[in-house]
């Protein structure tokens, strides 16, 4: 049942009503959107900081909307269409998300994009068609930020996600408070510091009633499957789970910029050649494991142009390092797609296939 037909969601009518500056959740979102586009200090213009702020018209999304709208009129509110859902619920996606806009007299633009039609993993073409629509649209109203809504149960999932694929410290870290989006354009996620139960509570506070996905309760889905069994499971037996594992991803990320630094330490030792890489093995044997992953995945980034890095198998990446950290000097030889990796008794060196 979505939103606008449950009379308990529905708070006693549809209107929007602005949430009070001082309500926590939204000054909590308030003061992430603030730390997120510059700082918190006064002295920074909110026209600096304008943003747009993606959204769907689910719950999530409109709370984003709702709490930023209290704050500042500096930011717009965008929905992009996609074809991977049936129209009728599409175009009342559409409508309702322009509606949130009207009521709070926020500018609104949209953008459609075709995933469908990409071929490939569906989802993975959306999201990546989805970000670049919503780089383009934040040109189109002068917004240096766009906003999405992810919150700390999406952390918790992303995050479960990857430890089940058995993911590094990157992967662990989850999704990033900020990264750059285009040139000039910075994507920024302001509501990590709050739950979905807490996305809720602003909207009905507001009055607001949101548009349901039903593909959220697809349980076929493995993040579908992971908030509806596993993350009520976790909650029972640690309540607050979702928040301490906003601060264990930020621990990851820190522990990623250290090995990334690391790497790139190794890296710059690299001879150069053409489409060739070569180390010194002598230099590199000594790496701690997770470092020389990281180089050897560097390099194929690298030389392959970024193709196909997804595609590696990290047992494959293990049998590497462990070849040169190995204390065999017979010369062993791997493939990994477009790409040769040798390592010999002197050396390892990454280059094309010829």
């Amino acid at each position: 049942m979505g939103a606008r037909d449950d009379p308990d969601l529905a708070g006693g009518g549809g209107a929007v009503s602005t949430l009070p500056g001082r309500d926590r959740l939204v000054s909590r979102i308030v003061r992430s959107w603030r730390e997120l586009t510059g700082g918190t200090s006064r002295a920074i213009p909110d026209v600096d900081r304008r943003t747009l702020i993606a959204c769907s018209a689910g719950a999530d999304s409109s709370a984003l909307v709702l709490a930023l709208s209290s704050a500042t009129r500096e930011i717009a509110v965008a929905h992009v269409v996609h074809d991977l859902r049936a129209p009728a619920e599409v175009r009342a996606d559409l409508e309702a998300a322009s509606e949130l806009a009207a009521s709070l007299h926020l500018p609104f633009v949209q953008a459609s994009i075709q995933p469908a039609a990409e071929g490939g993993n569906a989802e993975g073409q959306a999201r990546r068609l989805r970000y670049r629509a919503l780089e383009g649209l934040a040109r189109e109203t002068a917004c240096g930020f766009v906003a999405t809504a992810h919150h700390a149960d999406d952390q918790l999932e992303t995050m479960l996600m990857a430890l089940a694929r058995g993911a590094g410290p990157g992967g662990l870290a989850g999704i990033a408070h900020a990264r750059p989006l285009g040139d000039g354009v910075r994507l920024i996620r302001p509501m990590l510091s709050v739950t979905r139960a807490d996305a809720h509570a602003i909207c009905r506070h507001a009055k607001w009633t949101w548009r349901e996905d039903a593909t959220n309760r697809d349980e076929t889905r493995a993040r579908a499957a992971i908030r509806h069994t596993v993350i009520p499971a976790l909650e029972r037996v640690r309540p607050g789970v979702a928040m301490r594992a906003v601060r264990a991803a930020e621990l990851q990320a820190g522990a990623a910029e250290l090995i990334d630094q690391a790497v790139d330490t190794f890296y710059s030792r690299a001879s150069r050649r053409e489409s060739q890489l070569t180390w010194d093995r002598r230099t590199i044997c000594q790496a701690p494991p997770i470092v020389l992953g990281g180089l050897i995945r560097r390099a194929v980034a690298d030389l392959g142009d970024g193709c196909g890095l997804d595609r590696i198998n990290g047992r494959t990446i293990d049998s590497i390092v462990r070849a040169v950290r190995g204390q065999s000097g017979r010369t062993r030889v791997f493939q990994l797609h477009a790409l040769v990796v040798t390592v010999s008794k002197m050396d390892l060196t990454i280059g094309k296939d010829s």
